[in-house]
């Protein structure tokens, strides 16, 4: 997995508020790479990446060919950024540039929220 690297012009406090450019998420996620694809949402691929300070992200790519809009878009940050509780992923931020939509959540391992709900005895194998 590639770490990112920081963006020229790019100051920490950016990150911190949410925007990430498409240059930080490419660098994190390895460009998209098939290595990091960890599943593929209603709305488009999700991948796992690296910032440069070492957090890991998942990354919910909006495909093109989604009916999910710019509105939905702004308005699923709006909701998420709201809404905090201990037992959902947090949103770090967005992405926005050209035909690009990608919102950036904090990396959850698979399955570690049924396991803190369920215990760490909870396999979803039968």
């Amino acid at each position: 997995m590639v770490v990112a690297k920081s963006q020229q012009g790019t100051k920490d406090k950016d990150t911190q508020a949410g925007n990430f450019s498409l240059e930080q998420i490419r660098d994190a996620t390895n460009d998209f790479s098939s290595a990091n694809k960890i599943g593929e949402g209603g709305v488009g691929p999700v991948y796992k990446g690296q910032l440069l300070d070492g957090t890991f992200i998942t990354v919910k790519q909006l495909s093109s060919k989604s009916r999910q809009g710019n509105r939905e878009f702004i308005n699923e940050i709006g909701l998420i950024s709201c809404v905090q509780h201990p037992n959902l992923v947090k949103l770090h931020g967005y992405c926005a540039e050209g035909e690009q939509l990608l919102l950036v959540y904090e990396y959850l391992e698979n399955n570690s929220l049924a396991r803190a709900l369920f215990g760490e005895s909870f396999s979803t194998c039968p």
